[in-house]
């Protein structure tokens, strides 16, 4: 050592006031200090720091101060340096055990300020305690004694430290694989969206993890007038009593200040609800009862700023006060009741996604349907606008065309006058002439009242031979008759009738269609037979054909207001869907429709009865 200002100096003391005071007193000296708390890394810093002298308290934690000197005189970097023991302990026998150790001198505590640096100068400058003679043997056998008891009290230590490391290693598995069993549900009954299964499969594994004298559920149902739930009877889940809203239990239940969702044992014990729920037997134990809450964090506050969160629903549960609950059994009660809160919201939202997806689904339908309805609106009014376009045309050239058609007619006239029956040819061409102007002008005149009534659509005096003449006339125009397909037989004697023209129009039509439309036999339709007649104030009009069979069935329910929808028969005809509209109309008129099966065809009868 060079000088006192290189001298470094390690204390290794567990008490940091005692520390302050020796660093305060060598360092004003002029020594380097350095400290340790404890002989492990005391030891680890000397090595590195190669201190010139050590301060050693002998009451270290862990390694004592006398186990920590013999360490480090067992290594040869350390067996010149000097160690001095500093303690409270001043009896003799522990400054011979200190000595023994390996110590170089002893210092009591607590140290004298005045004469502690030049102690320490001493002893860096050589100063060696040794023991009095014949005192070697006997601090070595007390050293010995007191490193036995050190090392008894280190294995008591260790065997302590390995039964609760054993213990701590089992609750570690056993929860880890409570964990593991938790998850595995967890997976399982994500895909549940019927809340109550999804409950009782959690509850179910709580139980077995950790099992209950008593246990209950509770959920509100949606419409907020009662609670249902399930509760353990006879070693399984059943469904619970229901608890009306107005129920003392539940209405202490909304009053709980819900800030805390999860209490038990002596903070349950002081609640109003605890006494309630033992006496209807919530709980049947006042040991350790348990209460979960399921709060509705979208609970209507009255006062919008407050985030008030309401129950709606809770998890009750107890065990003897002989069978107290773990703290993990609680936290895995804890840990399954928030999975299943969850589990349950989620559920929920998920079913509330669905809802609205179908709705939404529904709603595009219906737009879609409302697009493609105001389509066809669009296109039926354009093709109306044509319609009436073309009518006011047809108007406009038929009443041109009835002057030039008169005077053809008036002219084929004068000239039978003028030329001789068997004049031949000449007389033929002519005869053939009239007749095409009589059904021209019979054409003419039919449509012109035809559009006439249908544009005023006012109630008329109805000629009904003529009416059905020319509706007769206009079918075979449109290709829906083929000429002379419908064979007629007429003898109303001037029926007249005071109505809408139309009516009786669309009758006559729909009674045809019905022989040569809706025909799903394969069978072309054949001759048509029409036959009108009057009986006193009664018409009577009958279509009678052959275009293939009817099912009976049809034919009973061929007048029903609502018609069902009929699916097609191979080799069988269904009735026309305006009969039932015909047979209204007529009913307007104190008239009747009816239609029988005749095999291969059918037979439609109307009857009209005419007015004073």
């Amino acid at each position: 050592m060079s000088s006192d200002s290189t001298i470094k100096i390690l204390c290794i003391e567990d008490n940091a006031t005692n520390y302050r005071l020796v660093q305060r007193l060598l360092s004003q000296a002029g020594f380097e200090m350095f400290w340790a708390e404890e002989g492990i890394s005391g030891f680890d810093l000397a090595l590195q720091v190669a201190p010139d002298l050590i301060l050693m308290d002998i009451n270290l934690p862990g390694l004592s101060g006398f186990e920590l000197t013999s360490k480090f005189r067992s290594r040869q970097e350390f067996a010149d340096t000097p160690i001095i023991a500093l303690t409270a302990k001043t009896q003799k026998s522990d400054r011979e055990t200190a000595l023994v150790a390996g110590c170089n001198g002893f210092i009591p505590k607590p140290i004298d300020p005045f004469t502690f640096v030049g102690q320490i100068k001493n002893y860096l400058g050589g100063r060696q305690e040794r023991l009095d003679k014949g005192a070697e043997g006997r601090a070595l056998r007390q050293y010995n004694v007191r490193l036995v008891e050190q090392l008894e009290q280190q294995l008591h230590e260790a065997q302590d430290a390995n039964k609760k490391l054993t213990e701590s290693q089992r609750i570690l598995e056993s929860t880890n694989k409570s964990l593991t069993r938790l998850v595995s549900l967890s997976q399982t009954i994500m895909q549940e969206r019927d809340a109550w299964q999804l409950l009782k499969k959690v509850a179910n594994s709580l139980l077995l993890e950790v099992p209950c004298d008593n246990f209950a559920i509770y959920m509100q149902h949606p419409s907020r007038s009662y609670w249902e739930g399930l509760h353990l009877s006879g070693g399984g889940l059943e469904a619970a009593p229901i608890l009306p809203e107005g129920h003392p239990f539940i209405q202490k239940l909304l009053n709980m200040d819900a800030r805390y969702e999860w209490m038990h044992g002596p903070t349950l014990h002081s609640l109003p609800i605890w006494s309630e729920g033992y006496q209807m037997d919530i709980w049947r134990h006042s040991g350790q009862p348990c209460l979960l809450l399921h709060l509705d964090r979208e609970s209507p506050a009255e006062n919008e700023s407050e985030n008030i969160a309401a129950p709606r629903g809770f998890w009750a549960f107890d065990r003897a006060a002989d069978k107290p609950f773990l703290q993990l059994d609680l936290e895995m009660m804890l840990l399954y009741g928030r999975l299943a809160k969850v589990c349950v919201e989620n559920s929920e939202m998920i079913l509330e996604m669905e809802e609205k997806n179908l709705a939404i689904g529904t709603s595009y339908e219906h737009l879609e349907q409302a697009y493609r309805d105001l389509q066809s609106a669009r296109l039926e009014l354009r093709e109306k606008e044509r319609q009436d376009m073309v009518k006011d045309l047809f108007i406009k050239t038929a009443n041109h065309l009835q002057e030039p058609v008169e005077t053809l007619g008036k002219s084929c006239v004068s000239l039978f006058r003028e030329i001789k029956e068997d004049s031949g040819p000449a007389w033929d061409a002519l005869l053939s002439l009239s007749q095409a102007a009589s059904q021209i002008e019979a054409v003419l005149q039919g449509l012109l009242r035809r559009t006439q009534s249908e544009t005023a659509n006012l109630p008329e005096w109805i000629d009904l031979e003529s009416l059905f003449r020319d509706e007769v006339a206009f079918m075979e125009i449109e290709g829906l008759l083929s000429p002379g397909q419908m064979q007629t037989d007429m003898a109303l004697q001037g029926a007249r009738i005071y109505g809408i023209n139309s009516d009786f129009a669309r009758l006559l039509r729909t009674m045809a269609l019905n022989s040569i439309c809706n025909n799903e036999s394969g069978r072309k339709a054949g001759p048509i037979q029409f036959r009108a007649w009057r009986e006193g104030g009664t018409v009577f009009l009958q279509i009678q054909d052959s275009a293939g069979p009817m099912r009976p069935s049809d034919v009973e329910s061929a007048f029903e207001p609502f018609q069902r929808q009929r699916e097609p028969v191979p080799g069988a005809r269904a009735p026309h869907p305006g009969l039932p509209q015909c047979r209204q109309t007529l009913a307007t008129y104190g008239g009747t429709m009816e239609m029988e099966s005749l095999g291969q065809g059918a037979s439609i009868v109307a009857t009209i009865t005419l007015g004073g």
